[in-house]
């Protein structure tokens, strides 16, 4: 007999390129696979490929959602900010920027990092594996796709990384 698994369930937004934003219910784990705590939108977002398990609230639907197709997606305002990301330990960075999507959706925010000392770029940060990004903005925090995005114009240029003189360059 199979065994019902309890999950939290969160109120999201979610964008896919051409299709007006819908709006319903992700499930996450109650337990993360790779840290302690619950289940992250980040963590259950990341995967390359498959399907997302989303529950339309218009009428309740049970639909299956291509995690490629998928622009952004924002919790509602009532889901706690430990169920959007990991907390981190302490940001290292943090980048004021305008994100453009190839939809031509702009979004004006915050994008704010954990990096180690060696890496303190931007690009070092959305280089790295992870298939989506928390952009922090007035409407809350997105979490954007990277292949859906376009461009990225940084407001501020990033710093020199560590040890680097800026006469030598």
């Amino acid at each position: 007999m199979t065994e019902y698994v309890e999950k939290l369930r969160v109120n999201v937004r979610i964008s896919r390129a051409g299709q007006p934003v819908v709006e319903g219910r992700v499930s996450l784990s109650q337990h993360s696979a790779v840290r302690p705590g619950p289940e992250t939108l980040l963590e259950l977002l990341d995967p390359s490929a498959g399907f997302l398990p989303f529950e339309r609230t218009a009428d309740d639907a049970i639909v299956l959602l291509s995690r490629q197709d998928i622009q952004w997606v924002m919790a509602g305002p009532e889901v706690a900010s430990d169920l959007v990301r990991p907390q981190p330990f302490r940001y290292t960075r943090e980048e004021r920027v305008r994100v453009t999507l190839r939809s031509g959706e702009d979004f004006e925010g915050l994008i704010q990092m954990e990096l180690p000392e060696y890496l303190n770029r931007i690009s070092d940060y959305l280089n790295g594996t992870e298939r989506y990004f928390p952009l922090r903005t007035r409407r809350g925090t997105y979490l954007i796709h990277k292949a859906a995005v376009r461009e990225i114009f940084l407001y501020e240029d990033s710093p020199l990384p560590v040890g680097e003189d800026p006469d030598s360059l």
